[in-house]
């Protein structure tokens, strides 16, 4: 009973889905309402210091603007059902920019079809290429954004140090402004540079953290391929050696079989030869004792053989039986006649059925 309650609501699922997707084929294309979505949040985004922002970030809305918002073109349901069997394919220790490893791809595209219902598995790998671009360029978007904040903050603190200084000159005599505008001068070129520097050792760790980041995740897909190697040479020596074992059990087969049939003919024959004779011994004592039995019957005849003469007048008379009734009809009517009762009387004079000559003799026989 559980498990056809578990296989109906795996049907109504189905069914749901189904149901979905007819809908969406009926109205207007998802793709095209998503696109316009991301239309109104790219012109909400956009403000009119754009000019201040960094190009990741434009790069990034605008893949947005045109394939379809953070969704692909797809609804929230497939979008968030790929991500869901997308999870189960990735390890954790990879990153959201990585794509799902080569040996898995097709299973991984298959599975979405499926369960999406979609027309071909290209579908689904254009998705997967979509979003992996996606995460790209998002993540390149934030450590843009990050790098520009922090520039903006360096700016600011350079600006603030120099309005405080530049107060500090104007306070002072103006005797002396002409002897410290190059110190100023100096001292803001220092600060430009050691700014600079730092923005340039911040890029080169951020890069070098990326680049040793990438290596990892190069090193781990070598080791991924490595091991896929690894099974699949030792799947083969298996199977090679399989197949030898296998080739080697049916030789032993095939020669003991000719053994075997070697010995089970001669075992055949031999029963053959035994049963058949039994068969005969079986016959000669039956035919023996048949005629054990006839001498016996033909001896007891002899000996007991009686000689019977027929007698035409015991054939012909009365037998002591017959005689003993004609004696008792002939008493019955030499008694007197006695009164009997109106109902006897009755059942007397009633005219009766009466009984054949050869059924008498039977019943008094």
């Amino acid at each position: 009973m559980e498990n056809l309650i578990k296989l109906e609501s795996n049907l109504c699922e189905e069914l749901s889905i189904f149901r979905d997707k007819i809908d969406h084929w009926d109205k207007k294309s998802a793709y095209e309402a998503n696109k316009v979505s991301a239309q109104k949040l790219s012109n909400h985004i956009v403000s009119s210091n754009s000019d201040n922002i960094p190009p990741e970030v434009h790069e990034f809305q605008d893949f947005l603007l045109n394939n379809g918002g953070r969704t692909g073109g797809w609804t929230d349901f497939n979008h968030q059902t790929f991500l869901k069997i997308r999870r189960r394919y990735l390890s954790p220790n990879l990153k959201k920019i990585c794509s799902v490893p080569i040996y898995l791809r097709d299973q991984f595209l298959q599975e979405v079809t499926s369960a999406l219902c979609l027309n071909s598995s290209e579908e689904a790998l254009s998705h997967e290429e979509w979003l992996v671009k996606l995460n790209k360029l998002e993540e390149s978007s934030k450590n843009a954004i990050n790098e520009y904040k922090l520039y903006h903050k360096r700016v600011q603190s350079v600006e603030e140090a120099e309005a405080r200084v530049g107060s500090k000159v104007n306070s002072g005599k103006s005797s002396n402004r002409a002897h410290q505008r190059p110190q100023i001068i100096a001292w803001r070129e220092a600060k430009q540079r050691e700014l600079d520097q730092k923005l340039e050792e911040e890029r080169k760790k951020i890069e070098e953290q990326q680049r040793i980041e990438e290596l990892k995740r190069q090193e781990h897909i070598k080791e991924l391929k490595a091991r896929i190697e690894e099974y699949r040479s030792r799947k083969e020596t298996l199977s090679k050696v399989k197949d030898g074992a296998q080739k080697i059990h049916e030789r032993i087969v095939n020669s003991s079989k000719k053994t075997l049939t070697e010995l089970d003919r001669n075992r055949i024959s031999e029963r053959n030869n035994h049963l058949i004779q039994l068969q005969t011994k079986r016959k000669l004592a039956k035919y023996r004792e048949l005629e054990e039995r006839q001498e016996r019957i033909n001896r007891a005849n002899s000996k007991f053989r009686i000689q019977v003469k027929r007698d035409p007048d015991r054939a012909m008379g009365y037998t002591e039986l017959w005689k003993l009734r004609i004696q008792a009809q002939k008493e019955e009517k030499d008694k007197p006649p006695q009164i009997q009762p109106p109902t006897m009387r009755i059942l007397s004079d009633r005219p009766q059925k009466a009984v054949p000559e050869w059924r008498r003799r039977i019943s008094t026989s």
